[in-house]
This record gives structure tokens, C-alpha cells and sequence, in this order.
């Protein structure tokens, strides 16, 4: 079985040739020849992201459910289930961050 990176390096090496023959599949410049490499490319890298996308949506559903399995530790010690923060902190925290970064840029 491929890896991620085999298969984003496939969809980049297809991207660049669709790049190379996308003018001539247009009415403008149509040539039936490279019309048909560039359809070609096209389907192959079509098939390369529905196998890229069930990969990354297995990859996201391991790491959902090693999420769900994880405990946390409240003040007292203690492994709890219970997601601790709350979500005004949070809230907080991404307002601080971006206040830093427009300071910051």
C-alpha cells in the first residue's frame, strides 16, 4: 500500500503534466492528441485523491478515537474523562494568539 507522501508525489507529477496540456483540451487551442494526455492526467489524478481522501479521513478517524481515549489529570491528581478547560478560556486564548500575531506582522 502507498504512503501519503507517494501519493501527494503522483498528484503533483499528474498536476504538472494536466498544467502542461490544459490549453489544448480548450476550444481556443484544441489538439485531440494532447486533448486525450490531458483527460488521461486528469482521470489519474482524480482516482489518486479519492484514495488520498480515504486516507486522511482513516487517519482522522484513528486519531478521533485515540482522542476519546485519553484521560485528564485535574488538580487534585486525579485521571478524569472530563474535558477540563473551559470554553470561555479557550475563546480567551485564540483571541490572545491573534492579537499577537497582528502585533507581531
Amino acid at each position: 500500500m502507498k504512503t501519503i507522501e507517494e501519493i501527494k508525489n503522483e498528484m503533483q507529477e499528474h498536476s504538472k503534466q494536466m498544467e502542461l496540456y490544459a490549453e489544448f483540451a480548450t476550444p481556443y487551442k484544441y489538439d485531440e492528441v494532447k486533448a486525450k494526455i490531458y483527460y488521461y492526467h486528469l482521470r489519474e489524478f482524480n482516482e489518486i485523491r479519492k484514495q488520498y481522501n480515504i486516507m486522511l479521513d482513516e487517519l482522522a478517524a484513528i486519531k478521533k478515537q485515540n482522542k476519546n481515549n485519553e484521560s485528564f489529570i485535574n488538580s487534585y491528581g486525579e485521571h478524569t474523562e472530563r474535558y477540563i478547560t473551559t470554553t470561555t478560556y479557550e475563546n480567551a486564548q485564540k483571541r490572545l494568539n491573534k492579537q499577537i500575531l497582528n502585533f507581531i506582522s
